[in-house]
């Protein structure tokens, strides 16, 4: 949920620090099975 944005944004900053990829937002109520946040992912080794 975006309200949890501030906790998301600072464990974000804490793992990536100054080199912050690219990322989406999109507001939204809570998810099925009680989740209230998900993630896209696009890695590579």
């Amino acid at each position: 949920m975006i309200k949890y944005w501030d906790e998301v944004n600072a464990v974000y900053t804490e793992y990536f620090g100054e080199h912050k990829p690219a990322r989406g937002i999109i507001p939204n109520g809570e998810f099925h099975k009680g989740f209230q946040v998900a993630f896209d992912v696009i890695a590579a080794q």
